[in-house]
């Protein structure tokens, strides 16, 4: 085997170019072997450039080359995938050779053995050689694959894997190879990516996990070898590891990499925090801290953060009392916060899109600040704050007016070791008195700091911006402008919102709200929605019959009273009007619907056979139409009426709640889960009974339990599932993220 025989093949995006500029040197030293090989980098080309890879120049046959996957679910799939399709498209060698960025050479020594490439006593060619591994994550990965393959021609004839795991184990432990150093066969893996969905994506988001399968199942021979003592190490985690291994300097220690962080101090600003964090979590799925300050603060952040999975730091800002203390804390937020990288939000903003750019442009940039609007330093209005500053810092303000557009500090992402934050305290406590101290000190200084200004799709200005336009990511209602009388600045969207947290309670709002918000308190009375929402919180409360208690129960069934109080909360938060059931057995799921929504306007239940539990069945789904005019059953099987034309004809806008309940096999379980969740409102659930059951009241139905773990791993980023359980019986509650 040839050097020259074998390309090497990178992949880089935002998130892994320092790694690889870190790591590079070392392999140029240890392993020249690989100036030899031709050598492939494909790369996000909106995050990163050729240009930020001029440091591979000592390769002499580098070729850099643009990759996207248009349907990827995240960026992880679009980046793994890409190792199976780039090979196919750009390799012109035998063989290739896949470097991951996190790997180190430790040292020279030959590492490249030409028997491995060779045919073994049978006359068969390797498909790759890679490091061994012991393990697949999660479990279900080999399930989903089989469940793929079968329906495959080039499987025909070919025996599932059926890999066994233990439903309480988050992997399954089998013989692999892991792919950080994998050398792969590229005729092989043409025949592979060919076999792709038709979108181009894996059937699961996995380039090591596909390959070993493939190879598995097809018999193919594979070749494992301990990279680790040839000179290679696969070091994690990725950056801190990565530096101190490449550079011999002990990395900074620091917290998680990426999240949110909101600040909250007393209770004025609680309810906009809530409707923020609500608008945020249906496009970000990632971690968010709320740094919370003073104990009426902690009370209200506290069940906020339970309402939407986010931590709760009980937070000292350190800033003195006094004036614009608030937006002082601004400027110590990079003390408060545990990521290495923030995205840190104003509570009266409203998250209309992805945010996770945000995160590459601050690991770039350093610290990235929103404009504000159109407006310029060099205004009449902006050169007037700046000025107010002149002797408090003289030398910056002839830069500061000429920098040229106006910051907003409403929205900004910042890495820990940003220089601004050295300074930005004690300056803007000495200007505290001014007009927000925190943004115009910032304005002041950001000429002499590493920074990037973000456009203007980051921080729509509710009044000086057009908020509908499409590429809108958050809208900024800065200075109180949610709720002013008559909803001017587009105060309407913010309105919807905060009925939409109310509708579903979030938080128990409805007991709570409007807090200290002197502005909603103002709105609310106007428009006398204070009444009729204390009014609405009162019908929610639990009624007192519940549905176990009324002749729409079923002395026969399988849903249990526990169950039963669960859809009473649900239903009475949720108040779906459109709703929709697979399997309707004895009517106990229908019945919990019908009886604890007050709004519902449509309700279908399908069951292929209604005397599966003779005579109930046909006897309770004769009183329910005759109790409840808008609901009706359908006797045949979900697989044959849940087409495209039933929902266009019977759900045009969207299902509120889906109980998933009927064929209990995979593929049966499957086909509902995948026919209905695309007519999904974007607030609504479904619920999966059966997931995870067991003793001591429930019954073991593994299929059912695959099936959801393997529609949520398909959907991940989309959709997210909660297990809840009493004593063996449950369900999964599977909500919409984006």
């Amino acid at each position: 085997m040839k050097l020259e025989d074998i390309t090497l093949i990178l992949g880089v995006d935002g998130a892994h170019l320092e790694e690889l500029r870190l790591v590079w040197p070392g392999w140029m030293q240890f392993k020249p072997e690989l100036r030899a090989m031709p050598c492939v980098v494909f790369y996000d080309a909106v995050q990163v450039s050729p240009e930020d890879m001029a440091f591979m120049s000592d390769h002499p046959q580098v070729r850099h080359v643009p990759w996207d996957l248009p349907h990827a679910r995240n960026q992880r799939e679009k980046m793994l995938t890409g190792f199976v399709h780039v090979p196919v498209r750009e390799v012109r060698t035998p063989w290739y050779l896949k470097l991951d960025t996190d790997v180190i050479a430790t040292g020279p020594g030959e590492w490249i053995k030409p028997e491995w490439f060779e045919p073994d006593e049978k006359g068969e060619l390797p498909v790759f050689i890679a490091p061994p591994w012991g393990y697949t994550k999660p479990r279900y990965v080999m399930d989903v694959l089989d469940d793929w393959a079968d329906g495959v021609t080039a499987f025909a004839g070919t025996q599932r894997l059926n890999l066994p795991y233990s439903s309480e184990s988050s992997k399954v432990r089998h013989t692999r190879v892991i792919s950080w150093l994998f050398f792969g066969r590229t005729d092989w893996t043409r025949e592979m990516a060919a076999l792709a969905l038709s979108d181009g994506r894996l059937p699961y988001p996995s380039q090591d996990s596909f390959m070993v399968y493939c190879a598995e199942r097809l018999g193919c021979r594979q070749v494992k070898v301990k990279m680790e003592e040839l000179g290679w190490k696969h070091q994690r985690p990725r950056r801190n590891r990565a530096r101190e291994q490449a550079t011999g300097t002990p990395a900074a220690k620091s917290g998680r990499q990426r999240g949110v962080v909101y600040y909250n101090l007393g209770t004025s600003c609680a309810v906009r925090l809530l409707v923020s964090l609500a608008s945020l979590r249906k496009h970000y799925a990632g971690p968010v801290t709320i740094l919370s300050e003073g104990e009426a603060s902690h009370v209200l952040c506290e069940h906020i953060g339970k309402a939407l999975d986010v931590e709760v730091k009980r937070w000292e800002s350190g800033v003195k009392p006094g004036k614009n203390a608030p937006f002082l804390a601004k400027t110590r937020l990079h003390l408060g916060t545990p990521y290495q990288t923030t995205v840190a939000l104003d509570s009266d903003t409203l998250v209309m899109g992805p945010i996770d750019e945000l995160f590459l442009k601050a690991e770039r940039g350093m610290f990235c600040v929103a404009q504000l609007g159109a407006w310029k330093t060099s205004g009449k209005i902006i050169q007037g704050r700046l000025r107010k500053w002149a002797d408090i810092l003289p030398d910056d303000l002839d830069a500061a007016i000429q920098f040229g557009p106006a910051i907003n500090t409403g929205v900004m992402a910042f890495c820990q070791e940003a220089s601004l934050f050295e300074e930005w305290h004690d300056v803007a406590e000495q200007g505290r008195e001014h007009f927000i101290p925190d943004e115009v000190s910032c304005q002041m200084m950001l000429h002499r700091h590493p920074h990037h200004v973000l456009d203007g799709r980051w921080n729509r200005s509710c009044r000086h911006d057009d908020p509908d336009l499409p590429d809108t990511r958050i809208i900024h209602y800065h200075g109180r402008k949610h709720c002013r009388p008559g909803l001017p600045f587009h105060a309407d969207k913010w309105m919807a919102a905060y009925d939409e947290v109310v509708r579903r309670n979030l938080a128990g709002i409805r007991s709570w709200s409007p807090a200290g918000d002197r502005q909603l308190i103002r709105h609310l009375k106007d428009s006398r929605k204070l009444k009729s929402q204390r009014e609405e919180a009162t019908v929610a409360k639990p009624l007192k019959k519940r549905v176990y208690e009324t002749d729409l129960w079923c002395k026969r069934g399988h849903l249990n009273h526990d169950q039963a109080d669960k859809y009473a909360e649900i239903c009475e938060s949720l108040q779906p009007r459109r709703v929709l059931e697979t399997g309707f057995c004895t009517g106990r799921s229908a019945a919990c619907v019908l009886h604890h929504s007050r709004k519902v306007e449509r309700m279908i239940s399908i069951d292929i056979n209604l005397d599966y539990k003779a005579p109930h069945g046909r006897r309770m789904a004769a009183l329910l139409e005759k109790r409840f005019p808008f609901w009706r059953i359908i006797e045949n099987s979900s697989r044959v009426i849940l087409t495209p034309d039933f929902f266009r004809e019977e759900f045009s806008q969207g299902i509120d709640l889906a109980t998933i309940d009927g064929d209990h096999s995979y593929d049966g379980c499957m086909h509902d889960l995948e026919a209905v969740a695309p007519f999904m409102t974007p607030n609504g659930l479904m619920m999966v009974d059966d997931y995870r059951s067991g003793p001591p009241n429930g019954t073991r139905i593994d299929s059912v339990t695959r099936s959801v773990d393997d529609f949520l791993a398909k959907n991940q980023g989309v959709f997210v599932g909660e297990r809840w359980h009493k004593l063996g019986k449950g369900f999964c509650i599977i909500r919409r993220v984006s």
